[in-house]
């Protein structure tokens, strides 16, 4: 499989994340029904199915089965691990001032 060339954008974004504590979900996968805080990218869609924004929700999310997510926090099932950058264990950021920082960002 080739692999993939990054854009210095995603490689910060990247760092900051981690920086945050989480495990991006392209280099490990959380445990099958463990609960987990997750980073979920959200594309609001508009005419004709036009990226109208992107933006990085922190939600919880559960490994439902070996290619299927749920979004716990707004009840979305049966999603791909594209729809999530990273993942930490619950609580492991409490107390960090990174948590509160703006999680939106441009595609």
């Amino acid at each position: 499989m080739p692999q993939q060339i990054k854009t210095e954008y995603q490689l910060e974004r990247e760092a900051r994340w981690k920086s945050m504590g989480f495990t991006l979900i392209d280099e490990a996968k959380p445990e099958i029904g463990k609960p987990v805080e997750a980073i979920r990218v959200h594309q609001p869609r508009g005419f004709g199915g036009v990226i109208l924004r992107t933006e990085y929700l922190l939600v919880n999310m559960v490994r439902a089965e070996e290619y299927s997510y749920t979004d716990t926090t707004n009840d979305d099932k049966h999603l791909a691990s594209s729809e999530f950058e990273g993942w930490r264990e619950i609580g492991a950021g409490q107390g960090s001032n990174d948590d509160q920082a703006d999680t939106k960002g441009a595609a």
